[in-house]
């Protein structure tokens, strides 16, 4: 599918958080390494009236909590923060979770009436697994992902908890491996990933 293309999802994110609250679903990296470099809960910070991160890792939710950020711990899957948000950020977590499913309906119970979802995830037909399929038989999988979608998929699950699509880019780094973006060019669906933009929905009785 021709969408248009991102080398810095920030680009898109910046630009519907100004002034909003934002709701940040998996704030956390693997052990704190976010603090040493580019950390997507520090950058919403920088724009947004209002960052809320959860993240279901106790130890590291407190350390960020005595560093002073705006954290709570809590399953995402089963979200119950008495509190609805103007935007909801899950930057590559939905890949990681048993049930995406009943992710998507507690994002839509905390957002506001046309509150929106912001949603990243790798490409599972990036042309990385391409080439780890050609030289070792096998896609290289993050030995922490339950589960994969593309575009289109993911626009059916999302309709399905009634959100609507609004806008779809590609993710990729230019700036790694040359070739592997000349494959991209020609072929978007080589791409590393994508970002989907989707408002609430109303539910029907």
């Amino acid at each position: 599918m021709k969408y248009p293309v991102l080398k810095n999802r920030m680009d898109a994110i910046r630009p519907l958080i100004q002034e909003k609250s934002v709701l940040d679903l998996g704030c956390v990296d693997h052990d704190l390494k976010q603090l040493k470099g580019t950390w997507l809960h520090r950058e919403l910070i920088q724009s947004a009236r209002k960052v809320l991160g959860v993240d279901s890792l106790p130890e590291a939710v407190q350390k960020l909590k005595e560093m002073g950020f705006n954290t709570v711990c809590q399953n995402v899957e089963e979200l119950d923060l008495h509190e609805k948000f103007d935007v909801a950020i899950a930057g590559e977590i939905i890949e990681h979770l048993n049930n995406p499913g009943r992710f998507l309906s507690a994002i839509h119970r905390h957002l506001q009436d046309q509150g929106q979802l912001i949603l990243t995830t790798p490409n599972p037909f990036s042309i990385a697994q391409f080439f780890k399929i050609i030289k070792h038989h096998q896609i290289k999988v993050n030995t922490e992902h339950t589960t994969w979608f593309d575009p289109q998929t993911l626009q059916v699950l999302l309709k399905n908890h009634h959100f609507k699509v609004q806008k779809i880019y590609w993710l990729h780094d230019f700036k790694r491996f040359y070739w592997r973006s000349l494959f991209a060019r020609l072929r978007p669906y080589f791409h590393d990933g994508f970002l989907i933009i989707a408002e609430k929905g109303i539910i029907s009785s």
